[in-house]
């Protein structure tokens, strides 16, 4: 099954530190997420490892996950990310890194 283009951004952070506990947090779910950092960025993000075509649209795979993520993050207690975290995440389109 061919995979979207579409990552789900979880988080945005200037410091890659910050995101760390974030990304063990979601890989006790089963969630796995990778520390990305867009060309001329100054922030890191953390995005699903999987992709999707559509993260919008009810009913698909990638709107399936979002909602997963939103419920696991709403508990995570993680306070530096605002009093609902997790609650803004969308989709983006990322190329495949060859690094």
């Amino acid at each position: 099954e061919p995979m979207g283009e579409n990552a789900i951004v979880i988080a945005s952070h200037s410091s890659k530190a910050q995101l760390e506990p974030v990304q063990q947090y979601f890989a006790q779910f089963g969630i796995a997420t990778e520390i990305y950092k867009p060309a001329g960025s100054s922030r890191f993000l953390l995005v699903t490892q999987n992709r999707y075509d559509n993260i919008e649209k009810p009913g698909t795979e990638g709107n399936e996950m979002k909602k997963k993520i939103m419920a696991i993050g709403a508990n995570s207690g993680l306070q530096s990310f605002g009093p609902k975290p997790f609650q803004d995440i969308y989709g983006m389109k990322i190329k495949s890194s060859s690094e």
